[in-house]
């Protein structure tokens, strides 16, 4: 399997923010990132791209090419064999566990693996999204505060499957399953700061 550069055509994507003039940082960006696992070596090598608020860029490779864990990397969730990783202008890596849970809270990272609890509806598992800030009556749809509840379907509404919303999550498909983890993240934040769907085609 080859190396997965993004040094490649996201710069051409990206890469007249550079030259434009800004007054904020960059929402997100790599820098001559690095990432090898025992198995598989260089896996991101040399990667480089950033991304301004408001700007959409599609990373687009084969299957196992690296595109997850280059986002995964860009996160902290997984750690770098070298270069840097920034979201909103710090270092991921240097900052401390609390600050940098507090800033990936901005940030909408929607999984390949969506993380749904199977035997749970799909109303249930969008209200999972507001456990943090509402408590643990969320855990159920039946004992969730009404308010909670209505958000909820909102959130459902919005990404079409406010009609399913008594269904089991091991029922859906995996277009539909990737939705409502849209929607318990939408749940958690209405408006994350940035978006890094691992994989925008499916649903």
């Amino acid at each position: 399997m080859g190396t997965f550069s993004a040094t490649l055509d996201m710069r051409a994507a990206a890469g007249q923010a550079t030259t434009r003039e800004r007054a904020r940082p960059a929402d997100l960006a790599a820098i001559h990132l690095r990432k090898s696992f025992a198995a598989q070596a260089g896996v991101l090598d040399d990667v480089s791209f950033e991304l301004l608020q408001g700007e959409a860029v599609a990373l687009i490779g084969a299957n196992g090419a690296g595109k997850s864990t280059l986002l995964r990397c860009c996160v902290g969730l997984s750690p770098l064999d070298g270069g840097s990783a920034r979201l909103f202008g710090k270092e991921v890596v240097t900052m401390p566990p609390r600050e940098l849970r507090a800033v990936r809270a901005k940030v909408g990272f929607v999984f390949q693996q969506h993380n749904l609890v199977p035997r749970l509806s799909v109303l249930t598992n969008v209200l999972h999204g507001s456990l943090a800030r509402a408590g643990s009556r969320c855990w159920f749809h039946q004992l969730a505060p009404k308010e909670e509840r209505a958000k909820a379907m909102h959130y459902l509404d919005l990404v079409g499957l406010a009609s399913l919303s008594e269904r089991r999550a091991d029922r859906l498909s995996g277009g539909q399953s990737q939705r409502v983890a849209i929607g318990s993240r939408a749940s958690l934040r209405l408006m994350p700061a940035a978006r890094l769907p691992a994989s925008p085609t499916h649903g």
